[in-house]
């Protein structure tokens, strides 16, 4: 997703999973809005993309929408988590028995969705396609309200607060096939944003 700041003067490159709710509410208040890319005018701008460790990545999003929308609420309403019929039975993912390893095992067999794509994809894309520099900014980054809040120019603090993920204190303890997995897909954003 492209976003565009109120100065017209940044663009800024959100992924699922990294920010994506935070930017939407943003939106929603007015203080950025939706891009397009245009070849025409995309060297008038900064380029920005926020990006976040892929283990962080993807276990956010096996505890959003796995451990709270399918296990707890028994949801699969959303695209990302119908996909996951076809690679396991309802009942199976339901169950205790399915764990971030069985999910993992589903990407193994070619499950894939926005939410855990590679954050390399859009980074690739204007950098090879326009030939423009594209500044990262590390979701980690002890700086990283300061950072986005002087790009925005808004205060970010009073925003997020509001936007709490529920699931983020929930600990999933990784093995070490999962963990040298989730290297080897994510090895391009290891190698590209120096993680």
């Amino acid at each position: 997703m492209y976003y565009i700041s109120n100065c017209k003067k940044n663009i800024i490159i959100i992924n699922f999973k990294v920010c994506y709710s935070t930017f939407e509410i943003f939106k929603l208040n007015g203080y950025i809005e939706n891009y397009s890319i245009d070849p025409k005018t995309i060297n008038n701008y900064n380029v920005y993309i926020i990006v976040r460790d892929p283990i962080k990545k993807i276990l956010s999003f096996y505890k959003d929408k796995i451990l709270n929308q399918v296990k707890y609420l028994k949801v699969f309403n959303q695209y990302c988590t119908q996909e996951l019929l076809l690679f396991n039975d309802k009942d199976f993912i339901i169950s205790d028995n399915y764990n971030f390893s069985s999910f993992l095992n589903c990407m193994k067999k070619g499950y894939n969705d926005e939410h855990i794509s590679k954050q390399c994809i859009h980074y690739n894309y204007i950098k090879n396609f326009y030939n423009k520099n594209i500044n990262i900014i590390k979701l980690e980054d002890l700086n990283f309200n300061n950072i986005l809040s002087n790009i925005l120019n808004i205060n970010i603090d009073i925003i997020k607060e509001a936007h709490a993920n529920k699931t983020e204190n929930i600990t999933i303890n990784l093995s070490y096939d999962d963990e040298l997995f989730i290297k080897d897909y994510y090895k391009d954003d290891y190698k590209i944003f120096s993680y």
